[in-house]
């Protein structure tokens, strides 16, 4: 009766053993399906995200009389088409994500993107299409020659008369917030953007100051953006969807030069660099710690090439 006794009690000790190696197993198994999980969902989000605001069409004067030169004379243009443009500058967190690198000066991912050439923001549009599935808008033929697709659905550079239309949001104040003050510190700009005023020599966090009627921020100041046209001065006449896609055949400095708009932290005396109306020249191939970019895209795609 004893070694009956001994021997029920090993065998219930050997299935015993045996259920808790299967359990252990199981649960080592488990164990390490959760770990394949938590390193999955730990990887890093490479997909680029970016807010965009529908601008509707419409038709504004753009341009101004307080200044003289390339700002007049003002005319009416019309935005035949409705457009989407990005509620920020090009950040430097979009910009690592989408480029790998991160050329600015000054260092922070809620800070604008700068120290960028317009060659620079041709291919950050391309890429960032591709990234997302879109089509690219512009074909790079050469360092001097780039040709632009206005029927495809990827990101772009703003025309000069979608910026400005889409900085003004309706209003007729040389900045959204008000009227030109020509001092050094203006109440105005003070309220909408980072200019020499207010941003002690160096660029802020996108979104931080007072958005336009659209929901646009820092359309004053911050960084220049670099907009897709070639300098041209303005005709008198009314027109639709302005736009300078070919340089002037004039051999004078301002028609090899580059639109920017908006004005920038590092502007110098009384700013009158930062309102809506302001066009700035610049060589397409020069980079400053001041230069950035918002982007724009079509929301209809059956325009002719331009």
């Amino acid at each position: 009766m004893t070694f009956v006794t001994s021997r029920i009690h090993l065998l219930t000790k050997g299935t015993i053993m045996k259920h808790l190696t299967i359990t252990a197993l199981v649960i080592i198994a488990l164990l390490l399906n959760s770990c394949g999980e938590d390193q999955q969902t730990q990887q890093p989000d490479t997909t680029p995200s970016i807010a965009m605001i529908t601008i509707p069409a419409g038709t504004f004067a753009m341009g101004t009389w307080y200044h003289d030169g390339d700002e007049r004379p003002v005319r009416n243009v019309t935005i035949s088409r409705s457009f989407l443009i990005s509620k920020y500058e090009v950040t430097q967190h979009l910009w690592k994500k989408v480029m790998g690198d991160n050329p600015s000066y000054f260092l922070g991912d809620s800070l604008p993107v700068e120290n960028i050439n317009w060659f620079h923001a041709i291919t950050f549009c391309n890429k960032l299409s591709q990234k997302v599935g879109l089509t690219p808008v512009y074909t790079i033929v050469n360092d001097t020659t780039i040709l632009w697709n206005n029927q495809a659905d990827g990101y772009r550079l703003p025309t000069e008369a979608e910026w400005e239309y889409a900085c003004r949001a309706g209003t007729t104040t040389e900045f959204y917030t008000g009227p030109f003050s020509n001092t050094l510190i203006d109440s105005a700009l003070d309220k909408a953007g980072w200019y020499c005023g207010n941003a002690q020599n160096k660029t802020h966090p996108v979104g931080k100051k007072i958005p336009n009627n659209f929901g646009l921020y820092d359309m004053h100041g911050n960084v220049w953006e670099w907009v897709w046209d070639w300098f041209a001065y303005y005709t008198p006449n009314d027109t639709t969807d302005w736009v300078v896609s070919q340089r002037q055949p004039i051999y004078q400095e301002p028609y090899y030069k580059k639109m920017q708009r908006g004005g920038s932290y590092d502007c110098e005396g009384p700013n009158h660099y930062g309102r809506s109306p302001h066009r700035h020249l610049t060589f397409p191939e020069i980079k400053a710690p001041s230069f950035g970019l918002r982007v724009a895209r079509n929301i209809q795609t059956t325009q002719t090439t331009k």
